[in-house]
């Protein structure tokens, strides 16, 4: 067992971080469900869950993934969802009472860099989405590994574009060669969160995304925190985005960037940057310009020495 130590700056950038998500977990779901939930299946379905097993779905969110986990599972299966964020705990738990498998599902608050769980308590640890949000990732793998039964599996992604030479890359090809001769006659899609994320950054100071120990192999990453059988690939989508309201919406959601260093901007910064943002994208659908919403995620699985 692992006692939390509020003293630490990352403790209080993880609670800060969390705390971010509370006002938002509404839209949140509503975005998981459109544009998460094809990588969320893909993710449980690699685990390939016995029915009895007891499964950790660390930095759960609104729980998509905790809630596939158990519509697998047969009576004595379990999975625990760990999160930080209360709104999205609460999310979950309402989601979770009208769920096929929902009585096989219990929501923690917790730390994914110091789980509170005895040393090889579950069959299967999952986490989608979550290591970017850490100070220290690598550690948090490591107490995946370290409470996940010798043997069992741990399934794990990250937001990730295609890798270049891979399957989805060339996938994109195609269109990314037709945006490339839109864009000369200005009417290139909009690409969110980025585009945000960069009008944000000219307006105000970075209140930071999550980790300071990036995780940019993802695959080397496990190896190192002790997982072995390491394997890994890359799962996405592209999407069109209806309008200039919508496009906002999802980024001011999904951005943690965007997020947080909007709600530290006093009220008149925040109305220049809003307007800001109308402007160029209602003159860029005038144009005939798209908004394009582009999710994807590398996900490798491994598992802990026998």
């Amino acid at each position: 067992m692992h006692e939390p130590q509020n003293s630490d700056p990352a403790d209080t950038f993880k609670q800060r971080d969390a705390a971010s998500y509370d006002d938002v977990v509404d839209r949140f779901e509503r975005y998981t469900e459109q544009f998460t939930l094809p990588i969320a299946r893909h993710l449980v379905g690699l685990a390939r869950l016995d029915p009895q097993a007891r499964i950790l779905d660390v930095g759960c969110g609104t729980g998509v993934v905790t809630r596939l986990a158990a519509a697998g599972l047969g009576p004595k299966g379990r999975v625990v969802g760990l999160d930080l964020s209360d709104g999205m705990l609460r999310k979950a738990a309402e989601l979770a009472q009208v769920a096929p498998g929902g009585d096989r599902i219990e929501f923690r608050k917790g730390d994914a860099e110091r789980l509170d769980f005895e040393t090889a308590s579950f069959d299967a640890t999952l986490s989608l989405y979550a290591l970017r949000h850490l100070p220290h990732p690598r550690l948090a793998l490591k107490e995946m590994l370290r409470v996940t039964r010798p043997g069992s599996i741990a399934v794990v992604g990250i937001g990730s574009a295609a890798p270049t030479l891979s399957t989805g890359f060339f996938a994109g090809a195609a269109w990314r060669a037709a945006d490339l001769l839109r864009s000369v006659v200005g009417r290139g899609a909009l690409r969110a969160t980025g585009f945000l994320d960069r009008l944000v950054a000219r307006h105000g100071s970075d209140e930071g995304h999550g980790t300071a120990d990036a995780v940019g192999d993802l695959a080397q990453a496990m190896r190192d925190a002790g997982y072995v059988d390491v394997r890994h690939g890359w799962v996405g989508q592209a999407s069109m985005i209806a309008s200039v309201e919508e496009f906002w919406g999802l980024q001011v959601t999904l951005s943690s960037h965007a997020r947080k260093t909007l709600a530290a901007m006093d009220a008149s910064t925040l109305a220049e940057l809003r307007r800001e943002f109308d402007a160029i994208c209602e003159r860029h659908a005038r144009r005939g310009g798209s908004f394009v919403y582009r999710s994807g995620a590398m996900i490798a699985t491994g598992r802990r020495p026998a």
